[in-house]
């Protein structure tokens, strides 16, 4: 969402594709990048189940050594189905939230679509630390929507299931509708695309 509460140009209500929105996922599995990129294929208008997913990744339905799709697969296989030429990582070393706020803004700007985020977080029981990836839908003032893997389905109206919210007196980041922490010292990067070469 470009605005919060307002879809994206070209954006597939959410709620029109509930099956292509692999929500839910397990927290000991590793497929947030694979779901994610499926996810936002689905929502720019190539309709992609939990399965045509794996198989994009060339994965079974059981891949216990599977330690997670990396930033140039899941950018690589995006561009190959939706047919985009240029894209790239736009990555921080830190979670900075202005600076990913500013990318976010700017491809928004730039494609009116969603796009991949990807962040590193911290378990509820505060020991596992991992790469996460999610749907950026959009981002307003301290607020980063997203379409998260981890989370339960969205709203009716809202194009979002989990919030990341810059807290105004600190540099933390509240995590609204999951039970993770973002791992504000560890690196995040933004997938920048168009369709317009």
């Amino acid at each position: 969402m470009a605005a919060s509460g307002q879809l994206l140009k070209d954006l597939h209500d959410p709620a029109d594709y509930s099956s292509a929105l692999f929500i839910r996922q397990s927290t000991r599995s590793n497929y947030c990048g694979v779901y994610s990129t499926g996810m936002l294929l689905s929502l720019l208008g190539w309709p992609t189940t939990r399965y045509s997913a794996l198989a994009l990744f060339d994965l079974e339905r059981s891949n216990p050594d599977f330690a997670g799709a990396t930033h140039g697969d899941m950018g690589r296989l995006f561009a190959q189905v939706a047919k985009i030429k240029l894209w790239r990582w736009d990555s921080f070393e830190e979670f900075d939230f202005a600076s990913i706020s500013k990318s976010l803004r700017a491809h928004f700007s730039r494609t009116g679509c969603p796009t991949l985020l990807s962040f590193r977080v911290i378990h509820k029981n505060g020991k596992w630390r991992c790469g996460h990836v999610a749907v950026a839908t959009g981002t307003t003032g301290g607020l980063i929507e997203l379409i998260d893997p981890l989370a339960s389905k969205p709203g009716v109206y809202r194009g979002s299931n989990v919030l990341l919210q810059k807290e105004a007196w600190s540099k933390t980041v509240r995590v609204i509708g999951n039970s993770y922490r973002i791992d504000r010292r560890s690196e995040a990067a933004v997938l920048r695309w168009s369709f317009a070469a």
